[in-house]
This record gives C-alpha cells, structure tokens and sequence, in this order.
C-alpha cells in the first residue's frame, strides 16, 4: 500500500544520524576505549638505574616547643601525634567555640584520641597557649 513508507522514514533522518539506534554512542566508546589503550605501554616502564639507592631527606629543626605546664603537657599528649608545635603555636585567634568545634572535629572527622570529657580541657589549654603566644 505504502510502497515508500520506508524512503519516507530515511527521509525523515537526518544525514548523519546512524541507521542502527545507539550505534554512533557504541562506536564513540569503542573509539575513546581503543584511545585510551594505545595509550598504555604494553611494557613497564624500565625501573631507574639506582631504584635500590636509599633517600633520604632532611626535615627542618622545630623552631617552637609547647609551655612546660598543664596546659602544654595537655597539648602535648593529645595533640602532637598529628599536629607539631610549630602548628599549633600558629593558629589564628579563635573563640572557645570556634576551638570546641575544632576538637570536636578531630575526634569525629579525623578518629583523635581524644574522650568527649577532655573538651573543655583540651579548649582551655588551646586558649591559654593563643594568649601567650600574642
């Protein structure tokens, strides 16, 4: 009955459109996978002629140490396993809210070892070290 149904439907797409459906995105897969292969060498890089040297670097002398007090030894015990004197000695002034929220974060972000009951502390001793380093 419609003989030309079929040459009315390619007449309907456009040029560039693919006859299969989802053929042009398969092929530009294949294309960007094919790419990303021939980038990768088939053979390892050659290790580097003294691969077995030992490095070695040398870090910078601590220029700050934390007060011998209670407050220091506070600091000290639950803060330098991650954190040097150098940096905390130089924090920007905070509130005791804004330190309280800071410890806080350390023990939940970052799994400090440090007990919810030695906040408060732990906030003093930040302050007191803050002031005297003014």
């Amino acid at each position: 009955m419609n003989r030309n149904r079929g040459s009315l439907d390619a007449a309907a797409q456009p040029a560039s459109s693919p006859a299969i459906p989802g053929f042009r995105l398969r092929s530009s897969m294949v294309a960007v996978v094919a790419l990303a292969l021939a980038a990768c060498s088939s053979e390892p890089a050659a290790p580097a002629a003294n691969s077995s040297a030992v490095t070695s670097i040398e870090l910078p002398a601590e220029t700050a140490s934390l007060p011998d007090s209670p407050a220091g030894n506070l600091l000290t015990q639950r803060c330098t396993a991650c954190h040097s004197p150098d940096f905390l000695t130089r924090q920007p002034p905070l509130t005791a809210e804004k330190w309280k929220a800071t410890v806080v974060k350390m023990r939940e972000a970052y799994h400090a070892p440090i007990a919810p009951a030695e906040d408060d502390a732990i906030v003093a001793a930040l302050l007191t070290l803050q002031a005297g380093a003014r």
